[in-house]
């Protein structure tokens, strides 16, 4: 049994040899084997046609020239043709004996291309996967990404014999670094191997765990060389830095989306009230116009008595009884033009307010709306003085209307100004315009409330303690009149000292 036993521990030194990396031989036995079967190929070819020549070309044996020649020209041939056979069965050769063979540095410099271009988390994962089973010639690998100790995401390429890892198994990759061969022999060792786990890798980020690479075997069933521990250690930090820097902006894009769906429920939600807000709307100034016609029929009548119980003579009334009614007779005033207020602002709301311009002499307006107040001037002891130009002020304008802004103007002067007077001026200048100016020694507005004080309902913190029964439409409707005739509001004031609004009209 000498011979077969001989033969036998040949061929299992070879095997180990090819597969297991006995000796670490493999480059030399293959090569050996390359040019053995590269010689072999050559002298069997060389014979072949040294025989052909001989026996079948020329019988004898004496050789000639042309033969000298032909031989000369087989071996050039025969030159030529050696480096392609040599690279065919280096190739051949390799296949057996080099199946887990790569250049590290195209692996590395693919990956890091994967890294640099990719932000998603997903992709970057499958990707990276990919490019490593396939050059590495792994069965395997996995990729389990970590948030705060979760699994936040997971992926894996090849062939999983046991499905991917679970919560439960993660408890199992508690080392850094693992290389399952490596391992003393234990439960560990052998729950690795049950799972096809060959190599394990903890990615940390900044200190911190973002997740685990978990490698499967080889496909030509080596074990993994120190070359490729290597290149997986070059490439660890660059892999969890690049999965931490995909997570974030994965949460931003996740954050993105999420704050675009609440931010077009919100809009929903605002058109709603919108859609509401303008139905109550609608309501208020259908209530506010109903109400404010309403109440002018029976205004009408209780100033009209109250006006005849003034003027007529066939009553007897003591100067306290005229005084009451008198009081009576302004705070009816005072509900009427409170009422056409209101019914104007419902009146622009539905787009029904309209300016009916005619001819008007403007300085007769002025000065019947001033001495209609010179009772109630007199009443809080201030003066209430007129200055008018010396010849008429034709304009045309919307009579009604511009009347209610000039007694709007000059009764919120008499009403803020406690004690000095209010002087009413109209003037015109060379542009064709006619200018009128109320100012008081009143109150006066706070600088902050100035940008809002014609706004409509607006009314300024230091009127609302003098006068509380004010609406806050007077000069939001004044504005609305004056603009709408071509002219152009003015006002100044000054807190603690007074104010002066007036307008300019093109006469």
């Amino acid at each position: 049994v000498g011979p077969a036993a001989f033969l036998i521990f040949v061929a299992l030194t070879a095997y180990a040899m090819i597969r297991h990396h006995l000796l670490d031989m493999r480059f030399v036995v293959a090569r050996s084997v390359a040019y053995i079967l590269l010689l072999a190929t050559l002298t069997l070819l060389y014979t072949l046609a040294l025989y052909l020549l001989f026996n079948v070309f020329f019988i004898t044996a004496r050789l000639t020239v042309l033969q000298n020649v032909l031989f000369v020209g087989f071996s050039i041939l025969i030159a030529f043709t050696l480096p392609p056979l040599r690279r065919f069965f280096e190739r051949a050769t390799d296949r057996i004996f080099f199946r887990d063979q790569y250049d590290p540095q195209r692996l590395l410099d693919r990956v890091t291309h994967i890294f640099a271009n990719e932000l998603k988390l997903v992709p970057l994962l499958d990707k990276f996967l990919k490019e490593l089973t396939q050059d590495m010639r792994l069965t395997n690998a996995q990729l389990i990404v970590l948030d705060d100790g979760h699994v936040y995401g997971q992926a894996a390429h090849g062939r999983l014999p046991h499905g991917r890892l679970t919560g439960d198994s993660l408890f199992l990759l508690r080392h850094p670094f693992m290389v399952v061969e490596q391992l003393a022999a234990g439960d560990l060792r052998q729950s690795l191997t049950e799972l096809d786990i060959q190599v394990v890798m903890q990615l940390r980020a900044h200190g911190e765990l973002v997740g685990y690479l978990v490698l499967g075997d080889k496909q030509a069933g080596t074990p993994y060389a120190n070359q490729d521990l290597a290149v997986l250690e070059i490439m660890r930090n660059e892999l969890a830095v690049a999965i931490a820097n995909a997570k974030a902006y994965d949460e931003i894009a996740t954050f993105n989306v999420t704050l675009q769906e609440r931010i077009r429920d919100a809009t929903k939600r605002l058109k709603a009230a919108n859609r509401n807000l303008r139905a109550l709307d609608k309501t208020k100034d259908e209530f506010i116009s109903m109400a404010s016609h309403q109440l002018g029929t029976p205004l009408t009548a209780i100033t009209g008595y109250l006006v005849m119980a003034l003027d007529s003579d066939k009553h007897n009334m003591t100067k306290d009884q005229r005084e009451f009614v008198s009081y009576a007779l302004e705070a009816a005033e005072k509900m009427v033009y409170m009422a056409g207020d209101m019914l104007n602002v419902s009146r622009l709301n539905s787009g029904r307010f309209m300016i009916q311009r005619q001819p008007t002499e403007l300085a007769g307006i002025v000065e019947q709306e001033v001495h209609q107040l010179q009772p109630a001037a007199q009443r809080k002891g201030l003066s209430l003085t007129l200055e008018l130009p010396g010849h008429p002020v034709p304009a045309n304008l919307d009579e009604s209307k511009t009347r209610q802004v000039i007694m709007n103007f000059i009764d919120n002067a008499l009403y803020y100004t406690q004690k000095g007077g209010v002087h009413v001026k109209l003037s015109t200048g060379p542009g064709n315009e006619a200018t009128l100016t109320v100012t008081d020694t009143g109150i006066g507005v706070p600088e902050a409330e100035k940008p809002k004080l014609f706004a409509k309902f607006y009314r300024a913190d230091n009127a609302k303690s003098v006068r509380p029964d004010g609406t806050g439409l007077g000069l939001y409707l004044a504005k609305r009149v004056i603009e709408d005739q071509g002219g152009r509001l003015i006002f100044a004031s000054e807190e603690g000292k007074g104010s002066t609004f007036g307008f300019t009209l093109p006469t």
